[in-house]
């Protein structure tokens, strides 16, 4: 078993005789006080072992590591170090308040509910009929009198401008019969005034000569 631990160590077992600190030495490197080797249970070995490893090989103090001056200054902090604490803490506490006295926070809520207009209501009736097709303004907007407010589709005013178009034609094709027909009266009236007044002088002659026969 020693043989197997002393070959994992990189070293003959015979010139293995102690294992300090974790390093395989030699025989004669070993004190003499120290020569003994004894053999134990793998159980017991690590224990065994242990009690050879010198803890202050493998112990560090902060003077290796630090120089004295810089050691110092670990050991003693600043003495303003307490007060930059404390001015840190309350400008952080001012910052804060004024933070939440004056800021202002957005909060978004959902809720179902109905819209009622502040002031009279008014409604709004077009002086034509028609289909919209722009609406100009959106709801909530204010207006102002004048303001275009809806376009209607052209379509329906154009069909209507024909029919109107069609009706006037008709207006004036009667327009101009009427005046035909009223001329002709009166031509016929100017002849029938011609005629009987022709008639006439011919009554009066013909009294005339019945008068004078009798005579």
């Amino acid at each position: 078993m020693l043989s197997e631990d002393a070959q994992e160590l990189g070293g003959d077992p015979d010139e293995i005789a102690e294992v300090y600190g974790g390093v395989a030495l030699k025989e004669n490197e070993v004190s003499q006080k120290d020569r003994s080797l004894e053999v134990v249970e793998p159980q017991n070995r690590s224990a065994k072992i242990n009690e050879y490893i010198n803890p202050a090989m493998f112990r560090t103090t902060d003077e290796d590591n630090w120089s004295a001056s810089l050691q110092s200054v670990l050991d003693q902090p600043s003495v303003s170090f307490p007060q930059k604490l404390i001015l840190g803490g309350m400008i952080f506490s001012v910052a804060f308040g004024a933070w939440a006295t004056f800021g202002k926070i957005d909060q978004v809520g959902h809720a179902q509910g109905k819209l009622v207009p502040k002031g009279a209501v008014y409604k709004i009736h077009p002086t034509e009929p028609g289909k919209i097709i722009n609406l100009a303004i959106k709801e909530g907007q204010k207006v102002k009198a004048g303001q275009l407010l809806a376009e209607l589709d052209p379509e329906t005013a154009s069909s209507e401008v024909e029919r109107l178009d069609k009706i006037l034609d008709a207006y004036q094709i009667q327009l101009v019969q009427q005046i035909s027909s009223i001329e002709r009266t009166r031509l016929e009236a100017q002849a029938s005034k011609a005629i009987s007044e022709a008639d006439k002088r011919g009554a009066e002659a013909a009294i005339a000569r019945a008068r004078a026969s009798v005579a």
